[in-house]
């Protein structure tokens, strides 16, 4: 009996993790505020208007936060990728339809296939190196 490596796709998998909209829609709505709440500040003092430097600051800050949302964001998602890239390869015994017919033991012989959780155990030490081969 042979073992097959299947692959999915690690974006399928972080798509489908309702903590990756959460975050997605929390960050978009940060990203579209940040430009208000700038403008507010800038607007919202008139007697006396604030001094250039106090607009130069809330001009910095939103800037600024634009700036730590998006990195925020690109690190959470690659940290996300990179576990489901991880996930994304299972080794599966080949069956039947796949690698050809399946050969039972010869007469007299033992199986030489692995069990179930030498498998599991290979495959989990196989991703924990970051190596297949």
């Amino acid at each position: 009996m042979g073992y097959q490596l299947q692959w999915s796709s690690p974006w399928r998998s972080v798509g489908f993790q309702w903590q990756t909209w959460l975050v997605l829609i929390s960050v978009f709505a940060l990203l579209g505020l940040v430009p208000f709440a700038v403008y507010y500040m800038m607007t919202v003092f008139t007697s006396p208007p604030p001094p250039s430097t106090f607009k130069v600051a809330a001009a910095s800050f939103g800037l600024l936060t634009e700036i730590m949302l998006i990195k925020c964001l690109a690190t959470f998602l690659s940290g996300r990728y990179r576990q489901a890239e991880q996930r994304a390869f299972t080794i599966r015994a080949r069956g039947t339809g796949e690698g050809g017919a399946s050969r039972g033991p010869a007469a007299g012989h033992a199986p030489s296939a692995p069990a179930a959780s030498q498998v599991n155990a290979r495959k989990a030490d196989v991703l924990e190196s970051g190596y297949l081969f």
